[in-house]
């Protein structure tokens, strides 16, 4: 996704709060399910890089309650919640 490349263009430049409206924004036009899930699990990984780890955890929370939830979402959210217990 675009929004994705550019977030992390700015995440390089660390310009978080940046590169979180762009996943937000992402988001909110996002016309499918995989995609937003694609985008809100990239938010959260970008709230524990900035140390916001319960909007993470909410964030994770709610995907991994999706009972159509892919693999790979799983994965990654499941890997998310990893960084943010250790």
């Amino acid at each position: 996704s675009a929004s994705i490349i550019i977030a992390d263009i700015y995440l390089h430049a660390n310009e978080l709060e940046k590169a979180i409206n762009i996943i937000r924004n992402g988001i909110k036009l996002s016309q499918n399910k995989k995609d937003k899930r694609t985008l809100e699990l990239h938010e959260a990984k970008i709230e524990v890089k900035i140390g916001n780890d319960d909007a993470a955890k909410l964030i994770v929370d709610r995907i991994l309650n999706d009972d159509d939830l892919n693999t790979w979402h799983r994965i990654v959210a499941q890997e998310i919640l990893g960084n943010i217990t250790s």
